[in-house]
């Protein structure tokens, strides 16, 4: 006995370990999925929002060409002249710096108004400090690609005006994230704008950035050296005036003393993508709105300003975390009952994502959260697992009689009761399926054994997930058929309804086999239920006459050429729920009871869509003609199905009654005749 527990403690501490290791290789196979980079970013936004905003930067305003502007001034492009006063008017209010998220690279826009570039770059020259946008164009094709640097006109750099890189490159879910430091080694707008405030110089040395000599956060943006943009919160954020505002002299006192302007388009954009296109973009910090273009590269200066630059742990700081993670879960796991466990892992998950929230708004460090929560969920749930593995094998003789059983539903009801593994049966109210292929025996001459082999596993895993997703049970398959339960083991008052939308989701679900075809038959009723066979070897099955009627309604569609039949037992316990049509009232081979068989053709829920709708008017269509061939008026049945026909030519059971009718005016059946068609066949 002391062996076995000492065996058994080395084992779960040898299972613990193996957890552990294994855990983390799990985390490392995370690092190549594209969805761990999705979820930390979709984390990172989350945190982004719910901090607290930021105070920007009071040397910092925008002056937007918003809707006002256009209202007030004219749609763009204008002339020059405008801008010019625009510059006129920032600097009489004291402006520090005019940085422009506008291209100049071509020359006044208004024909008529052939002076508005000289008197902008006259403008430009007294402003002072101007700095002015340019960006790559790129062109390629299969043979070449070249790219040329978009430059602003001779004339406004002439007159003063430096430039640098508007050029914004979005992550991979659209967002902008991150902003260059440098593009092909020159500045980005920012850049250049805080170079000429403070007068340091921004350069790169070994792949890293430096303001300097002062070496400060560098990111890969795409080709470029970037850094994480610390946006001090939504749109609008930073102090924003209207470019008309500025020019009317209706903004407020002060507005623009000593402030490094950022002049830039802010209009509603139809497309909520985004994108250069209309200059607003998707960021971590609007959720459902789109960010000006020229607010992204205002807060990308706020960020160099304030030097708020945010950073992520090293992956050394980052793999120590997740070990010890790991460790403290696999203690829970080792000295706690799996719920206490339980409790106290959810309680280390809060812990970090507490942490990583405060860490990241009062440091600016970003930690990574996802990696640490799969990790403790992966440590948590397989420890957890492997103490059920070692309880259930502790519970040899239940398990033994598993075997036996195929479906969920008994081996929950048996692990609750196991008296219920000895032979014998009750009586019970439950709904039977059959299935099987038509024409199954052409189709398994045309092919080969493994072609047929890969069908039917397709054909029965199709079968098996609509059941079980029904409520069902497979309860076995014999040759290409199926026989599904609904009711048993389990009582289920819906038995009926569920076998029906099981019928009609596998037809759906087959159209992925198409040409294969199958055929359905459903009954409801009593029958006995339980283990069938001997102490050595029995399964879990139904038996009864309501179990052989649903196996001939299977075989009736073949005749009538239908897909789904159901009986009148089963139509009792639907009607209501389904679109359904009577067929027929047949006896069937070794039946002496007639019974009255129904199509079933949609849920009633469905009725909105096309096929519904011609469903239903087949249906409709039909009726007067089944009535007047209940009471023997061959010719009035004849005609009325004959325009049924024509009406509906893919109904192969109206033209089964047309041509019965035709038949019963030239040889009526005897006078006893009680509207039962007798089945011939099985």
């Amino acid at each position: 006995m002391k062996d076995a527990k000492t065996r058994k403690k080395l084992f779960k501490i040898g299972s613990n370990a193996l957890i552990l290791v294994a855990g983390l290789l799990f985390v490392v196979f995370l690092e190549f999925t594209p969805w761990l980079a999705q979820l930390e970013n979709a984390t990172y936004d989350f945190v982004f929002r719910v901090r607290p905003r930021l105070t920007p930067s009071p040397q910092l305003a925008i002056a937007a060409l918003d809707e006002s502007s256009v209202k007030e001034l004219g749609p763009p492009p204008w002339s020059r002249r405008v801008l010019a006063a625009l510059l006129q008017k920032m600097k009489a209010g004291g402006a520090r710096m005019a940085v422009f998220d506008m291209l100049f690279d071509y020359e006044n826009p208004t024909k008529d108004d052939p002076e508005g570039d000289l008197l902008f770059a006259d403008a430009i020259a007294k402003f002072g400090k101007v700095i002015l946008a340019k960006d790559i164009s790129t062109t390629s094709d299969p043979q070449f690609s070249l790219e040329q640097t978009i430059e602003p006109l001779p004339i406004f750099t002439d007159a003063g005006a430096r430039t640098g890189f508007i050029r914004t490159i979005p992550d991979e879910d659209t967002k902008i994230r991150r902003s260059c430091w440098l593009v092909n080694e020159q500045s980005t707008l920012a850049a250049q704008a805080y170079m000429e405030i403070t007068g340091e110089v921004i350069s790169l040395r070994n792949n890293q950035v430096y303001i300097g000599d002062r070496r400060v956060p560098t990111e890969s943006v795409g080709p470029y050296p970037g850094f994480v943009i610390n946006y001090v919160g939504p749109s609008h954020t930073i102090p924003t005036r209207s470019i008309y505002q500025i020019i009317d002299g209706t903004i407020p006192p002060g507005f623009l003393k000593d402030k490094v302007v950022f002049v830039g388009a802010d209009l509603a954009a139809e497309n909520k993508t985004g994108g250069a296109g209309v200059d607003r973009f998707p960021t971590p910090v609007d959720e459902e709105t789109l960010m000006p273009g020229v607010e992204i590269h205002a807060d990308a200066l706020n960020t160099m300003l304030t030097g708020a630059f945010i950073r992520t742990v090293s992956p050394g700081v980052t793999w120590l975390v997740l070990v010890l993670l790991a460790i403290l879960t696999s203690i829970y796991c080792g000295v706690l009952k799996p719920l206490s466990a339980g409790f106290a892992t959810l309680a280390t998950i809060v812990i970090a994502a507490v942490a990583v929230y405060y860490v990241f708004a009062h440091f600016n460090l970003w930690l990574p959260s996802v990696r640490p929560t799969f990790l403790i969920v992966f440590v948590y749930s397989a420890n957890t697992l492997m103490q059920y593995r070692m309880a259930v094998r502790e519970r040899a003789q239940i398990q033994g009689a598993f075997k036996h059983y195929v479906s969920a539903e008994v081996l929950n009801e048996l692990m609750k009761d196991p008296g219920k593994l000895g032979l014998g049966g009750r009586e019970v109210e439950a709904t039977v399926l059959f299935t099987d292929i038509a024409g199954f025996s052409k189709i398994s001459e045309k092919i080969t054994p493994q072609e047929l082999t890969h069908m039917l596993n397709q054909y029965f895993e199709l079968l098996a997930s609509v059941i079980m997703k029904e409520g069902g049970m497979v309860n076995k398959f014999i040759g290409d058929a199926v026989m599904a339960l609904w009711g048993v083991p389990l009582d289920n008052p819906n038995h009926a309804i569920q076998a029906c939308r099981a019928a009609l989701k596998i037809h759906r679900a087959m159209l992925v086999m198409d040409p294969v075809r199958c055929r359905i038959g459903i009954n409801s009723g009593t029958m006995i239920a339980g283990n069938m066979g001997s102490r050595e070897r029995f399964e879990y099955t139904v038996i009864g006459d309501a179990v052989n009627l649903a196996s001939r309604l299977e075989g009736v569609n073949k005749p009538y050429q239908t897909d789904a039949m159901i009986s009148e037992m089963t139509e009792e316990k639907v009607r209501g729920s389904f679109l359904l049509r009577e067929v027929d009232s047949i006896r069937v081979v070794g039946k002496a009871r007639p019974v009255r068989i129904y199509q079933l053709l949609d849920v009633v829920e469905n009725k909105d869509a096309p096929e519904h709708e011609r469903w239903s008017e087949m249906t409709e269509s039909f009726i007067p003609g089944l009535e007047a061939y209940k009471v023997r008026n061959w010719d009035k049945a004849a005609r009325i199905f004959a325009q049924h026909i024509t009406l509906f030519p893919e109904d192969s059971v109206g033209r089964i009654y047309m041509e019965r009718c035709r038949n019963f005016l030239t040889a009526p059946p005897a006078s006893d005749w009680d509207g039962v068609y007798q089945m011939e066949t099985k």
